[in-house]
């Protein structure tokens, strides 16, 4: 968790963290499952107070330096605008 920031949540209930912080766990769990392929389907609804993507593929980008995944999102055509130029 320290090692993309949210190491301060640790000792934290769900309904003190925000979002975001939530989200980031999520990938961690993902990242530690014995799996190859991780699916985030709809980021945007997960963390609704999520306004830029590259937000999140800077944490899985630091997180594929120690194991390497492949990840898949799945969105609706309607946010297709939110990753142009992002991934």
């Amino acid at each position: 968790m320290e090692l993309i920031g949210i190491g301060h949540i640790s000792s934290l209930r769900k309904n003190y963290c925000s979002s975001f912080e939530i989200f980031c766990a999520m990938i961690i769990r993902a990242y530690m499952c014995k799996e190859e392929n991780v699916y985030i389907k709809m980021p945007f609804e997960i963390d609704t107070s999520l306004d830029d993507i590259k937000k999140i593929f800077d944490k899985i980008n630091i997180l594929d330096n120690f194991i390497k995944k492949n990840i898949y999102i799945l969105d609706i055509k309607a946010n297709q605008y939110r990753y142009e130029g992002k991934i």
